[in-house]
């Protein structure tokens, strides 16, 4: 396609410089125009890149079970796209106007995103119910929980038109909308760009210029593939589309050393992380699939529904009861607890994100509360009638436009559904992390399995939404592997050494090197501290034999050393000096042996890095 939009490029570009030059009649250029415009261009086939041709050396082959199962449309079926917006209107003020909040509005932090997402669902279920005469079947409607919405069946909304339905707080669950909302407003209208799509039309997702390509189709199967997990109450926990976590994940096969214990008040969340790629094949170069790609997903979550007094007893490993906070380890909670979302115990509930950790306590902190100062404790036993068991922990801040807060962690519950932050990370918990994903594969394939079971991806047909849009997902993608013969090392005298399949490693034996070297002069330097009591003058000069041994084994020609020094109390310069002394003696090679305990061993490391010569270090 490229080539052809060049050629004509070409043409209109020479045809411009001929007019230009007075050879061709304006009538003329125009007729060649409108015989470029009765040209039928088609667009060529779009090709994937190459494969590679496989190899053919082999020990053995192998079956492959691949993360990655086919979605197919079993007819070609035409998807509606539409734009949703939902308000939370509330009592008009003083000039009359009625404030709104937009719940689709998209954001960052989980807590948050995941409440708006819940009270989308709550007012889209509510509507698919009572209006089901506009809406259709329930399987029929593919939503985002937030401003995308696909129906299989045409709505009846005009072009141009916005149709706005009313949910009222009490035909909601109670806590789905703001306590002060009076009405809540559900806008939708047809998408401006690609209204319609037909589930079949893959090509437009691939193209060789990538400002063309079109991923709505792709959303819309990444969607559809997530419908299961988005609206089956109490099971999943689904941020974007592409993560889910389960609620209860031994309801699926799940066993605690999948999800060891962390540290720091969190613990080891299991999902799965997906999305839909476009693959070609499998019918040869230029057929386009959808492919569903799905891998078992494991993060750390905050503890929900404990105090902050609680998760900072489990940070610092100490019985509440006992525990004080020392100043020196402010900076430490505030990196492990600030962007926590929590909850007040007490009054409205107000929920809040923490900023900062004060250096004060309850019994510290003093404000000025009617014409007299208090502190916070004070304040909450005669404000809230409430008598602090843990005042001598720091007080927690909150930002606000007016100012900081200030609360008492004991009082505080950390709010749910919160993945740790990079920045909340602990080097413990990050060890542990890592220890906890570093799976087998056979472990890998029944985690990745039992998520495909929970959210009904597996191939069978008990995924509402898939069956009622006609697309079949099929079994897991197979191939066959090819096992690498293992390498060998050659040696000189034309040995070789194999590597041991078990633990993959190769054992010298002592072969000859297959290009021994030549070392004729040559320094031992031992640097040592001035305590040095296990490393004495006589075992460096029989770690010097034993070295010589080995490498007059292995064929090298191994002079003995010209200089052998053993440094007691070795100072930084001193690397310097016996690097001189050896260059001045005409030594090719200096091998230092030095102490664990010697502070400037980074700048020796520097010194080999930046010096001309042959340097070894070993420590003693």
């Amino acid at each position: 396609m490229v080539w052809w939009w060049l050629m004509v490029w070409w043409w209109l570009v020479w045809i411009t410089s001929v007019m230009a030059a007075g050879g061709m009649r304006r009538g003329e250029v125009e007729e060649l125009a409108r015989r470029a415009e009765r040209m039928e261009i088609q667009d060529m086939p779009v090709r994937f890149a190459d494969k590679v041709t496989p190899g053919r050396r082999h020990a053995e082959t192998v079956d492959l079970i691949s993360n990655v199962w086919g979605v197919i449309p079993k007819k070609n079926v035409p998807i509606y796209r539409y734009d949703v917006r939902i308000l939370e209107e509330f009592p008009p003020k003083a000039s009359g106007d009625a404030p709104t909040k937009e719940v689709t509005k998209q954001c960052r932090d989980d807590f948050p995103s995941i409440e708006r997402k819940n009270r989308c669902v709550a007012v889209f279920l509510r509507l698919l119910e009572r209006e089901e005469a506009f809406f259709g079947k329930r399987e029929s409607v593919v939503y985002d929980r937030a401003s995308i919405l696909y129906t299989l069946d045409r709505l009846q909304i005009e072009n141009d038109e916005t149709k706005t339905f009313i949910v009222t707080p009490n035909e909601l669950p109670e806590g789905s909308v703001s306590t002060d909302c009076v009405r809540v407003l559900f806008n939708i209208k047809q998408c401006t760009e690609d209204f319609q799509l037909t589930t079949s039309d893959l090509k437009q997702g691939v193209s060789l210029e990538g400002e063309r390509i079109n991923r709505s189709l792709q959303q819309f199967f990444e969607l559809l593939a997530s419908q299961e997990a988005f609206f089956t109450e109490g099971r999943f926990v689904t941020y974007g589309t592409g993560q889910s976590f389960l609620f209860e994940p031994y309801d699926f096969g799940f066993r605690d050393q999948d999800m060891p214990p962390l540290p720091d008040g969190k613990y080891i969340g299991i999902g799965a992380s997906k999305g839909v790629k476009l693959i070609e094949g499998p019918s040869g170069p230029g057929g386009i699939h959808a492919a569903l790609v799905m891998d078992v997903k494991k993060a750390a979550f905050h503890i929900e529904q404990q105090s902050v007094a609680e998760k900072v007893a489990m940070i610092f490993n100490v019985d509440l009861s006992m525990m004080s906070v020392d100043p020196r380890q402010i900076p430490q909670l505030k990196k492990l607890l600030k962007g926590l979302y929590v909850r007040c115990e007490y009054g409205k509930q107000r929920v809040f994100m923490i900023t900062n950790i004060a250096t004060q306590n309850a019994l510290q902190m003093r404000f000025r509360c009617d014409d007299m100062m208090v502190t916070v404790a004070d304040y909450f036993a005669s404000k809230y009638d409430i008598r602090l068991k843990y005042p001598q922990l720091p007080l927690v801040i909150e930002r606000r436009p007016s100012g900081e807060s200030y609360y008492p962690m004991e009082k505080l519950i950390v709010c749910e559904n919160q993945r740790v932050t990079q920045t909340q990370q602990s080097s413990a918990q990050v060890q542990a992390m890592i220890k906890a994903c570093a799976t087998l594969p056979i472990h890998r394939i029944r985690q990745t399995t039992a998520m495909t079971r929970a959210m009904k991806l597996d191939g069978t047909e008990l995924n509402r939404w898939m069956r009622e849009y006609s697309v079949n997902v099929t079994k897991n993608l197979t191939l066959k592997g090819r096992v690498l013969p293992p390498p060998q090392i050659e040696y000189g005298r034309n040995e070789r050494t194999i590597v041991n399949p078990e633990r993959t490693t190769w054992l010298a034996n002592r072969n000859h090197y297959l290009l021994p070297a030549k070392c004729e002069k040559w320094h031992v330097v031992a640097l040592v501290g001035p305590s040095e009591r296990f490393f004495s003058n006589d075992k460096l000069r029989a770690y010097v034999r034993a070295f010589m041994n080995q490498c007059r084994h292995r064929g090298m020609q191994m002079a003995d050393p010209m200089v052998v020094d053993y440094v007691r109390g070795a100072r930084e310069q001193e690397v310097d000096v016996r690097m001189q002394k050896a260059k001045q003696m005409g030594a090719t090679f200096v091998h230092f042996v030095t102490s664990d305990m010697l502070k400037f061993r980074h700048t020796r490391s520097h010194y080999e890095n930046s010096k001309p010569g042959s340097t070894e270090v070993a420590n003693a």
